[in-house]
């Protein structure tokens, strides 16, 4: 399976420890699916993630 993620449809964020990206991921058989991934770094060099969570959704 191959997925695709157009450099155009991905939307970063960040600020000190914490980021986010959201974006469309387009899927071989046709299907797209919205997501969000929002990350607090373990300190500001970004370098080490503590959490993340994620939300996928088919659009």
């Amino acid at each position: 399976m191959e997925i695709r993620i157009p450099a155009d449809q991905i939307y970063p964020a960040t600020h000190g420890k914490e980021g986010a990206v959201n974006g469309i991921m387009k899927m071989n058989d046709g299907k797209q699916y919205a997501f969000a991934d929002l990350y607090e770094f373990k300190n500001t060099t970004g370098i080490i993630i503590k959490s993340m969570t994620s939300y996928v959704i088919e659009i």
